[in-house]
């Protein structure tokens, strides 16, 4: 999702829409921390760089859309900030769907407070989004 959200930014005219995508892109980068943070919580192991390699499903954003598609159809349609905003609202909504499920299958406790925080970055993400994009339509 960090990438998507760093190839927005280069991609669009709007300044504000730029900065937001910036600023989302570093919080995907927290928000991984977050997960292998969760992940050593629930199994007391460490994910190496070596097992991240190995094991990631390259490609895919958080919500389990592939970036290529997502960009690729951006790019091609040649589309607008609003359906970029509306798209990227979705992606959001998607991530904190996810991560809902994912506290509620978890047992530990600091593994849940983990999750909890991603849940309320994410709508932090979906509340500057849709601010953004109510200025612009």
């Amino acid at each position: 999702t960090g990438r998507f959200y760093s190839h927005m930014a280069e991609l669009v005219r709007d300044a504000g829409a730029r900065k937001i995508f910036e600023s989302l892109a570093k919080a995907e980068d927290q928000h991984k921390l977050k997960v292998l943070e969760s992940y050593r919580h629930v199994t007391g192991n460490d994910i190496t760089d070596k097992t991240m390699q190995e094991k990631s499903v390259k490609g895919y954003m958080e919500g389990g859309v592939s970036i290529e598609e997502v960009t690729g159809w951006i790019d091609k349609e040649n589309a607008a900030l609003q359906d970029i905003l509306e798209l990227s609202m979705q992606m959001e909504t998607n991530s904190l769907d996810l991560y809902m499920k994912m506290q509620m299958e978890v047992n530990n406790e600091l593994a849940k407070t983990s999750f909890n925080d991603l849940i309320e970055e994410e709508k932090t993400h979906l509340s500057r989004l849709g601010k953004l994009l109510d200025s612009k339509i």
